[in-house]
């Protein structure tokens, strides 16, 4: 299933599939590229499966980069959004169907209260931010 994915753009070869009871998450915390966010979330939409979710994270500390990944992610969101990290953040305007949370503190809270059953569940970027961490909430 992996090499699908990979195959797919939705991760890179660095990128992780993780079974979790009902939900799958496909996690690359290497993408630093609004170009790679752009293929990944494309490939991602064309995916016909489960109820799928979003979590995005910091790529950078620049907020254009953010900017513009803000409307790569308008195209292509699937339907559920949240961002992660104080650039991202701050880049984007609010759209009150997204979770923000600039902390990992508020994240892990917020993830911890939600139901992920039956979904694929893409998280992208935060290298720096050490998102491996969030799977364990997910």
């Amino acid at each position: 299933m992996s090499v699908d994915f990979i195959k797919q753009r939705i991760i890179s070869a660095q990128g992780q599939i993780i079974t979790q009871d009902t939900h799958t998450i496909l996690f690359d915390d290497s993408f630093q590229e609004v170009a790679q966010v752009k293929a990944s979330l494309q490939a991602f939409a064309n995916v016909q499966a489960k109820p799928k979710a979003l979590l995005i994270a910091d790529l950078s500390n620049d907020e254009s980069t953010h900017k513009e990944l803000g409307e790569v992610i308008a195209q292509y969101a699937p339907e559920s959004v949240t961002f992660h990290g104080k650039t991202i953040v701050r880049a984007l305007a609010q759209n009150p169907q997204a979770g923000y949370f600039p902390d990992k503190f508020s994240l892990h809270n917020w993830l911890s209260d939600r139901d992920f059953s039956d979904h694929y569940v893409l998280v992208l970027g935060g290298g720096e931010l050490g998102m491996q961490s969030v799977i364990q909430f997910i």
